[in-house]
């Protein structure tokens, strides 16, 4: 969504050339914001942790137990969403 109004803002700035500083300093916030996440993500040298807990046969009558367990190791908070199919 950001990113989209970005392009709106550049836009909107060939028609009116004085917001065209505002547009190039919003896309350099965007840009330094992207960054900064990979950092914070890839080069932390922490990990998500999850597992899945499960017998070795599931059977077809019986309820089958799955245990998940997740692990945030970040330094920061993360939300999960886990589907179950």
């Amino acid at each position: 969504m950001v990113l989209g109004a970005c392009v709106i803002v550049f836009v909107v700035a060939f028609t009116f050339p004085a917001i065209m500083l505002l547009s190039k300093l919003l896309l350099f916030i965007v840009v330094a914001a992207v960054v900064l996440d990979i950092i914070m993500i890839y080069f932390s040298g922490r990990v998500f942790k999850a597992s899945r807990v499960l017998p070795e046969r599931f059977s077809n009558g019986d309820e089958n137990p799955v245990t998940i367990y997740a692990e945030n190791t970040y330094a920061f908070p993360i939300g999960i969403k886990i589907i179950d199919e």
